[in-house]
């Protein structure tokens, strides 16, 4: 299913050669290296997936504990496509004065979540664990348990044959 990645151990702000990179690409560096290893909340950064791109979260993976504060989506705002694989789990993140305690998927994204975990969320608004607005959602085999929105409940529109 996945090609096998091979991780060394490197510093992301320097070049495989040893010398310096520039700050934009050493941001770049690190964001990468914290998506193929799962470090996000080592970081303490939330994912930001720009319109126009796809995003693939490796399983497993975990989100937990990051606040957007008074942006939406306390650990990922999807503008683009959001492909959630198996085994992903999303647990004590907040948008904590704003929308999608977990992700915020943005007008005209695309979320795809299969087997995924949404435990223990808060938004200070809607969406306690996700918020869709306007956007497409496929869930499939997904738990949710304790996510909480403090404006609105959590909004369910189940369709046959979901």
């Amino acid at each position: 299913m996945y090609a096998p990645v091979s991780v060394q151990r490197c510093d992301p702000a320097r070049s495989p050669h040893g010398t310096a990179l520039p700050s934009r690409l050493r941001l770049l560096a690190i964001a990468a290296l914290a998506l193929v290893l799962g470090l996000n909340d080592a970081l303490a950064q939330r994912i930001n997936n720009p319109a126009g791109t796809t995003l693939v979260l490796p399983p497993p993976d975990l989100f937990t504990g990051l606040d957007s504060g008074s942006a939406s989506g306390g650990a990922i705002f999807n503008s683009g496509t959001l492909r959630l694989n198996p085994i992903v789990t999303f647990t004590g993140n907040k948008a904590s004065s704003n929308n999608g305690g977990a992700i915020f998927n943005a007008f005209a994204a695309e979320l795809i979540a299969n087997s995924s975990n949404f435990d223990g969320n808060t938004a200070g608004k809607n969406g306690g664990a996700i918020e869709n607005s306007a956007g497409s959602m496929t869930i499939t085999n997904s738990t949710f348990t304790g996510n909480i929105a403090k404006t609105n409940v959590e909004r369910f529109i189940l369709l046959p044959g979901s």
